[in-house]
């Protein structure tokens, strides 16, 4: 239900205008967001404004309308799903990065801790807590796929090995 609320919102319609111009049919299409769907006049001020030769009104054969997708406008807009997945993958990819710029940053002090016993003990302490970050997200990604691939069947995804689903609560 939220997904089909978040498309009435998200999503526009897009409209193809077909227009008769000597033998030859013309036919091009936009977002519709300035008037009502199917209006051979809308077709013709959207023409006209394009540059488009169907700036005449009396030449708009057939007006399509329907949702954007990838025959609309040559791509599909990301659904809530395809968006949170992205948001999961990415914050594992920016938990791992942080985790290695640690580890090195503590390879850094500890190279240049010149020998003092206080800067080298801070720096065992930077390695070894970038050494368990990165155990614990290897660890909670693993737990979360066998989760998604082997007790839910793909049923429920989290984001990680397929893409995040939204279960139907209402």
């Amino acid at each position: 239900m939220l997904q089909a609320i978040l498309d009435k919102i998200i999503r526009p319609v897009y409209a193809v205008c077909e227009c008769k111009l000597d033998a030859a049919t013309q036919t091009f299409k936009w977002a519709q967001t300035l008037a009502a769907p199917g209006d051979p006049a809308t077709c013709a001020a959207i023409g006209q404004a394009v540059g488009n030769a169907c700036a005449d009104p009396s030449t708009v054969v057939r007006v399509n309308t329907g949702p954007v997708t990838a025959g609309g406008l040559g791509f599909v807009i990301p659904t809530m799903s395809t968006f949170l997945t992205f948001a999961v993958r990415g914050f594992f990819v920016l938990a791992g990065l942080l985790a290695l710029m640690f580890l090195l940053l503590g390879a850094m002090a500890w190279v240049t801790s010149g020998g003092n016993k206080e800067s080298v003990d801070k720096a065992r302490d930077k390695i070894t807590a970038a050494i368990l970050g990165i155990i614990i997200i290897v660890a909670v990604l693993s737990i979360i796929v066998v989760f998604e691939q082997i007790i839910f069947k793909k049923a429920v995804c989290f984001g990680i090995s397929c893409p995040l689903t939204l279960p139907n609560l209402l």
